[in-house]
């Protein structure tokens, strides 16, 4: 079961023809501060199983828990990087990684 917990109207230039294919999740803690990602924000993201290369994606290694990282594919390897240009990755086999999606839009509340 989902819960509502708000409803967010998307720009344009966000949602295009996928509006209804998005889905919006809630960053806990801030292992996302390198790429300006805090706790809070309302991370919208368009499913996608397969490989996106070099873009930002949510995924997910052997059930233990999510990561957000640049994604790039090697033949039966996923190469996970936490900015685009850097030399540091994480080399993970295919069959042990699941792709939820690629991360489209962020969404901050300035004010409470």
């Amino acid at each position: 079961t989902y819960k509502k917990i708000l409803t967010v109207d998307l720009p344009p230039s966000l949602c295009k023809k996928e509006a209804e294919q998005l889905y919006a999740l809630r960053v806990r803690g801030n292992d996302f501060l390198p790429l300006h990602i805090l706790e809070g924000d309302l991370l919208f993201v368009r499913p996608q199983p397969d490989s996106i290369e070099g873009n930002l994606v949510l995924y997910d290694v052997l059930a233990r828990g999510m990561s957000m990282h640049y994604c790039f594919s090697k033949d039966e390897v996923f190469s996970f990087k936490i900015f685009k240009e850097s030399d540091e990755e994480i080399l993970v086999p295919a069959q042990n990684v699941t792709l939820y999606g690629e991360v489209v839009g962020v969404l901050r509340q300035l004010v409470k």
